[in-house]
């Protein structure tokens, strides 16, 4: 599974995510060609998905890919 395209699917979209999170639609869809959210926005999504029941995980954000947790524990 591709954790950070699913992020994206999970808030509905990077129109919905860019307004959720007030930034420009082109910002998100940058995070997303780019296949990770940065590091300074992180918090605010994750608080942002917390208020709205999205189920996103501090480890999904930081943390994408499953090669990524591997080397992480």
């Amino acid at each position: 599974m591709d954790t950070v395209s699913d992020i994206f699917t999970r808030f509905g979209g990077t129109r919905e995510m860019a307004r959720q999170l007030d930034l420009s639609k082109s910002t998100v869809d940058s995070w997303k060609r780019a296949r990770q959210i940065p590091a300074q926005h992180q918090p605010l999504l994750l608080k942002r998905a917390a208020d709205l029941g999205v189920d996103i995980t501090a480890e999904d954000v930081i943390f994408p890919f499953p090669q990524d947790r591997e080397r992480a524990s």
